[in-house]
């Protein structure tokens, strides 16, 4: 007789699917078919579609929290899978590489996992970091789910590098006195982040001009990523990393935090390694915490 799972609540079968009669045969039950049916019913469900209207991204706009050139953006996995398909050579019948598949599949469940948390109006209840090469859709992600944010009436800061929310905190230069840390002069420390040269009035240093750190601490969602694995600059991106998650756990908010390489330069750095990796990550998502990293990539390793 075929066995198949039913639901756990029936009181015949207990979840087995089949139950014997009075003469000790096995009869399929029907919570079989209800089950089934339940399946059907919850796969055609659709996310709540949340229309970011015309007033809403004017704000972005205006705020300098979406530049006008990507406030269209609007993350899609159908899309996605089009460009990653192009960039392989696939989508032409000739890979110049490959990308697993199965990473790929987790890397898109967790993005859209999380848009539709955003959707529905919740916050996250844990902190992610997320590694796709460029292409793979991480800047449109962002943007999508900040569009939503505001729309859902959350607090909102722009998708900027934690380099940049480093300058934006100055005194991480001093709160951070640790070997290898720190290796320029205190007048080379202040020129970095200081007042910006004429070289630098159109980059990093635009940030500070209008956002100030307790702004992103406070975001209701914050999504950022790190930019460089220089080992100067990589040390304070982890570490302002480390102080946002403390500061942004206390007051019961998420972070997300994107990258362009997978963990084996980080973790081959013992200094990162022993200092911020050993406090922060969550591998493999066990822990459920906003202080923690819930970790997903494309990459092996």
């Amino acid at each position: 007789m075929e066995s198949t799972i039913g639901l756990s609540t029936c009181n015949l079968c207990h979840g087995e699917g089949r139950y014997k009669d009075d003469l000790g045969i096995y009869i399929k039950c029907k919570c079989v078919a209800e089950k089934q049916q339940a399946i059907v019913t919850n796969n055609n469900i659709k996310e709540p579609v949340v229309k970011v209207i015309k007033a809403v991204k004017q704000q972005l706009i205006e705020e300098s929290i979406i530049p006008e050139h990507r406030i269209e953006d609007d993350w899609n996995e159908a899309v996605l899978r089009d460009n990653i398909g192009k960039m392989t050579g696939s989508a032409y019948g000739s890979a110049t590489f490959t990308v697993d598949e199965g990473r790929l599949t987790k890397y898109i469940k967790t993005l859209s996992g999380l848009l539709s948390t955003i959707r529905m109006g919740e916050k996250l209840k844990s902190s992610y970091l997320i590694g796709a090469s460029n292409g793979f859709g991480k800047t449109t992600f962002a943007n999508t789910a900040i569009k939503i944010c505001r729309q859902n009436g959350w607090k909102v800061v722009p998708y900027v590098s934690l380099l940049e929310i480093a300058e934006c905190k100055r005194e991480i230069t001093q709160k951070y006195k640790l070997k290898d840390f720190i290796t320029r002069s205190e007048q080379e420390l202040d020129n970095g982040f200081g007042e910006p040269s004429e070289d630098e009035e159109d980059g990093n240093s635009q940030v500070a001009k209008i956002w100030q750190y307790k702004d992103f601490v406070n975001a209701d969602l914050l999504i950022t990523f790190l930019s460089d694995v220089e080992p100067e600059t990589a040390n304070i991106e982890m570490f302002t990393l480390n102080a946002l998650l403390r500061e942004r756990s206390n007051k019961g908010k998420a972070t997300i935090v994107l990258m362009e390489t997978g963990l084996a330069w980080y973790k081959n750095n013992p200094f990162i390694k022993k200092y911020v990796l050993n406090e922060v990550l969550d591998e493999y998502g066990r822990l459920k915490r906003l202080d923690r990293l819930e970790y997903s990539s494309v990459y092996l390793v």
